[in-house]
């Protein structure tokens, strides 16, 4: 990959650059939060910002001894996804790593399932399907945002957003 420009961290063996993300996510959080933000990347994965800065847009890393490659050109990251994804897939690492935090949908499938999957949902996300339910999506959203004003007017000080967000998709995806 460094031949083609694409350069990265330097790994030690066998743990790659596991210390080097533990080390700065652990400076990151060590302390409070100056303010509430929903720009949370720098926090939970410091590395990925720094690393950008150092190496592009574009790099390597390892998560123990399995590379990773991070892209963020939006070009490339639709060509990966599009005509690479039988080759492109996740590892069993990662799989394993996220089941319980994003399921084993679409974003964690491989080959012939991320093709049946991605072939059953295809429909849904043509234009004029999304624009017809722009309107609903609005409505939903500013009810979502009424009840979490309601909960703070209320003196709520801590919110569990995911229950939130779930009857939000809940709402919309019952509807169509």
């Amino acid at each position: 990959m460094e031949k083609q420009g694409v350069r990265g961290p330097k790994p030690r063996f066998l743990l790659g650059n596991i210390m080097d993300m533990a080390s700065l996510v652990s400076k990151s959080t060590c302390q409070d939060m100056d303010s509430i933000s929903h720009d949370i990347v720098g926090r939970l994965l410091p590395h990925f910002v720094v690393w950008s800065k150092l190496y592009g847009k574009r790099f390597i890393y390892w998560n123990g001894t399995e590379p990773r490659m991070c892209l963020t050109e939006t070009e490339l990251i639709k060509e990966l996804l599009s005509k690479y994804n039988s080759i492109s897939g996740k590892s069993w690492l990662q799989q394993q790593g996220s089941k319980h935090f994003i399921g084993k949908g679409l974003l964690m499938a491989n080959g012939d399932d991320w093709y049946h999957q991605r072939h059953i949902i295809a429909p849904a996300f043509m234009g004029d399907k999304l624009k017809s339910y722009a309107g609903y999506m609005v409505e939903c959203t500013k009810q979502m945002l009424q009840s979490l004003e309601n909960a703070v007017k209320k003196g709520q000080t801590e919110i569990e957003i995911g229950e939130h967000m779930a009857r939000l998709t809940c709402r919309y995806y019952f509807k169509n």
